[in-house]
């Protein structure tokens, strides 16, 4: 069968573990263009990928030659390790503002109590019955 066609259109549907709502609006388009590269790289086509916090939709056009549950897997799969990665590189930002938040809040309490009333009285301001 030489002059053969063949149009395969499946939506793929899936959730995050637990219905956990990890797809955030500022990252769901970088999430998007990796599974499309993933996709793209299996030589399919993904037609429309989109979503809420805790699934996607997928509309693939299939080429015959791929199992549909190997290239879902490969999706999943990747977009879980991406997801994880993105998750901890969140973390370790947030780490270094709470570091950061923690050595001038130390900072600030070791002022003495004149130095406090001095950069209060510079703000136009005093400690209530506290000489300066």
């Amino acid at each position: 069968m030489a002059n053969t066609y063949t149009q395969i259109y499946i939506q793929v549907v899936f959730a995050v573990s637990g219905r956990a709502c990890l797809i955030t609006s500022g990252f769901k388009e970088e999430l998007y263009k990796y599974i499309t590269g993933i996709v793209r790289n299996r030589k399919q086509k993904l037609i429309a990928v989109n979503g809420m916090p805790d699934h996607l939709h997928m509309l693939i056009g299939m080429r015959p030659d791929m199992a549909l549950s190997e290239l879902v897997g490969k999706v999943k799969a990747s977009s879980s390790n991406f997801i994880n990665d993105h998750r901890q590189r969140e973390r370790r930002s947030q780490h270094r503002i709470s570091v950061r938040w923690d050595q001038r809040q130390r900072h600030q309490q070791s002022l003495s109590l004149t130095q406090a009333a001095s950069h209060l009285a510079q703000l136009g301001l005093a400690l209530q019955g506290q000489a300066g």
